[in-house]
């Protein structure tokens, strides 16, 4: 690692590499009331003796906390090499995603358009293919040539796991620390319950922020983990997707249908294609011939007993 000089004096050192200088004017979302200065929310995390004195859930804390940072600047660190590294940086801002690039997934598709989010707006990006294991096909094709080109490599300092945190764990068990240290590592995680598992509490050790993509899974990673968690909704575009006419898959043209989607490989009990079921029962008579519900599933084998029982 590569300190700039001052930051041992911080008791910094641990956090701060090369690959944070450009970031250290960011602002850290706590919580949807408190918001910091990285460097000062960096600093305070890292000293006891800060903790003490600057109550950041005070506004009077947090400005002294800003001050006391200020005056550190001054005193301890060469502010003109700073700004210089920092500029070095800004040219080289990017990230990698790091996800199922090929899987026939939701979850998939979620690293997919974050590439074509970036590239909707010019951010630099690298793509990290992850294995979703034997079960899932692998033939979604789009980022190929990228990930052909760049032969998975890392090159930027951000890292955007677009996984859920159970897998996030495991890339970090299967790769080692390496694809982890001296980056700024986001875990893009999806989440359906209103609470974390807390066996699974340790998994926000291997990441520094959490994106959710809705306010419920906000809610629930804010309640589960002191780590700074962003609201990021996931980018939508209809751009790819391919017409197919109701007489083409079977389904009447003259008929409101409502449509539900699920995967077998995933685990019924949370998909709970029956509940959708029991609720059009109910919604609706049984002689009433102007609505009807598509269920359209993968993965699916005819001679799997819940197969059966739908």
């Amino acid at each position: 690692m590569v300190f700039f000089e001052g930051v041992y004096n911080l008791k910094i050192d641990s956090l701060l590499t090369d690959g944070w200088i450009y970031n250290l004017d960011d602002v850290v979302k706590l919580n949807q009331q408190i918001e910091l200065p990285r460097l000062p929310y960096l600093a305070w995390k890292s000293r006891d003796d800060l903790q003490n004195n600057f109550d950041i859930n005070t506004s009077k804390g947090r400005q002294l906390l800003a001050n006391w940072v200020n005056v550190t600047l001054e005193n301890e660190l060469s502010s003109q090499w700073l700004k210089q590294r920092r500029l070095q940086q800004k040219q080289a801002l990017g990230v990698n995603l790091i996800g199922f690039a090929f899987g026939e997934l939701g979850i998939g598709e979620d690293l997919r358009m974050a590439a074509a989010a970036c590239d909707s707006v010019g951010i630099s990006y690298t793509i990290i293919n992850i294995s979703p294991g034997k079960l899932v096909r692998e033939n979604d094709q789009i980022l190929a040539k990228i990930i052909e080109k760049e032969s998975n490599s890392i090159n930027y300092f951000i890292n955007i796991f677009c996984l859920t945190g159970f897998d996030n764990v495991r890339v970090y068990l299967e790769q080692g620390a390496s694809l982890f240290d001296n980056h700024y590592n986001i875990g893009w995680w999806p989440w359906e319950l209103p609470v974390w598992p807390e066996q699974w509490l340790g998994a926000f050790d291997v990441i520094d922020e959490i994106w959710a993509a809705t306010t419920y899974t906000q809610t629930m990673y804010q309640q589960a983990t002191n780590k700074p968690v962003t609201l990021m909704p996931l980018p939508v575009c209809v751009e790819r997707a391919i017409f197919v006419s109701r007489n083409e898959l079977g389904l009447p043209e003259n008929k409101i249908l409502f449509l539900y989607v699920f995967d077998f490989n995933s685990y019924l009990e949370r998909k709970n294609p029956q509940a959708a079921i029991h609720a059009f029962i109910k919604a609706f008579a049984k002689n009433n011939t102007d609505v009807g519900l598509v269920l359209k599933t993968m993965n699916s084998n005819p001679d799997n007993p819940q197969w059966k029982s739908i």
